[in-house]
């Protein structure tokens, strides 16, 4: 069945200048709570690397431009990230917005849907693809049922994780919109 927001989910905050300014709607993570392990990817944004945080295995996303600019950024993307709960989604589990240090901690997956279709040799079952493109829809059915609504702008297989077990999950809410 699908899942619907509630009427008493979590509004998503407006963005705000300074992260000193507010109290964030996400744990306060610093690189010293993380052991950073073996890196997994690179964008645009930063470098993705699997790391321990308290004795749970996580993704760690280092930033690559500490300036204001792309501070700001960031913020809002956790802004709009942290109020998106949904088993569809990749979990938000905490951040650092410190120019030194800045850096995001979220759920790790095993590969981006696109490691999937393109480096991988096997081909995937039509049963797997239906599954993944119905995870897909149940995560952007969640986002447009929130009031204000969240679009995500920028779904991709890059941006389509799977789990270990093989669920599928949006995660990148840098060009979401909200309303």
């Amino acid at each position: 069945l699908p899942t619907r927001a509630s009427p008493t989910s979590p509004p998503i905050p407006s963005p705000v200048i300074s992260p000193a300014a507010k109290q964030q709607p996400w744990s306060l993570i610093t690189l010293d709570d993380l052991e950073r392990g073996e890196h997994i990817a690179s964008g645009s944004m930063g470098s993705i690397y699997a790391a321990t945080w308290r004795g749970r295995r996580v993704a760690l996303k280092s930033l690559h431009d500490p300036t204001s600019s792309a501070l700001k950024e960031t913020e809002e993307e956790l802004l709009v990230h942290a109020a998106l709960g949904h088993k569809h989604i990749v979990e938000l589990l905490g951040a650092n917005l410190a120019p030194r240090g800045c850096c995001i901690v979220l759920e790790l997956c095993r590969e981006s849907l696109f490691v999937r279709l393109y480096r991988r040799r096997e081909e995937m079952e039509r049963r797997t693809t239906v599954t993944i493109a119905l995870h897909v829809a149940r995560a952007v059915e969640y986002m447009h049922a929130r009031s204000p609504s969240v679009v995500h702008r920028d779904i991709k297989s890059h941006n389509v994780l799977l789990d270990f077990d093989g669920t599928a999950k949006l995660c990148d809410f840098g060009l979401a919109a909200i309303g």
